[in-house]
């Protein structure tokens, strides 16, 4: 079976929302949707870009939160996002759904968003300052954006052993990316994507072992 086209497919995936499944959308926000958009947003002072980009996705379907492509327009929009190869492509598609009044609101949208990131920022460096607790980097990203760019290359043996990672079970997008490309692609195409999420584990594993040990050695 052909995988969808670009619209419906990639940005569909890479932002994990319901595009494809419009009964399941206007059956109302999961709490696991709901819970992915808070963790985004809390994630948001600790700078990562990713998690802009990902709360810019949530806005773009309404996953977690009321749909709002003006919202989503200016998360991908602001500095530090708007460079992305995804947050790109998602521009791209706003840029020719949006009215042109629809854009210019975008537009000033970024613009007083970008404030109110650089207060978040801000904020969390300094509750880190004054040795206050912080949520550690969602290192997750790290690997769904791995995936991301592995099924863009059409890699989708490499996209499913991303996808399938451990701690990637309980992240909302990275399983509905894998639900759907388990409908898409061939048992055989699975079952090597699995057998390659093991070896990938176990080189994460090792690496992350290393760098424990390299650092109680310093």
């Amino acid at each position: 079976m052909p995988l969808p086209a670009p619209r419906s497919w990639l940005l569909a995936v890479s932002c994990g929302v319901l595009a494809l499944l419009p009964s399941v959308t206007s059956a109302g926000m999961t709490p696991l949707e709901v819970r992915e958009f808070n963790s985004h947003m809390a994630l948001i002072k600790t700078g990562q870009a990713g998690e802009l980009y990902n709360v810019g996705c949530c806005y773009a379907d309404g996953v977690g939160v009321a749909k709002d492509e003006i919202e989503a327009y200016a998360y991908w929009s602001l500095r530090g996002v708007s460079g992305r190869d995804d947050a790109k492509y998602g521009l791209y598609v706003l840029r020719h759904e949006l009215s042109p009044a629809d854009i210019l609101r975008g537009e000033r949208r970024t613009k007083s968003l970008q404030a109110e990131v650089d207060a978040l920022v801000a904020a969390g460096k300094s509750d880190k300052d004054d040795g206050s607790s912080e949520s550690p980097p969602d290192v997750r990203s790290h690997y769904y954006a791995a995936a991301i760019r592995c099924l863009d290359r059409k890699d989708y043996v490499e996209t499913v052993a991303y996808l399938s990672l451990r701690g990637m079970d309980d992240r909302y997008d990275a399983t509905y990316a894998l639900s759907i490309l388990k409908n898409e692609i061939s048992p055989e195409v699975i079952s090597k994507g699995q057998q390659r999420a093991r070896e990938l584990q176990k080189e994460i594993d090792s690496k992350s072992s290393a760098s424990k040990s390299s650092r109680k050695d310093n």
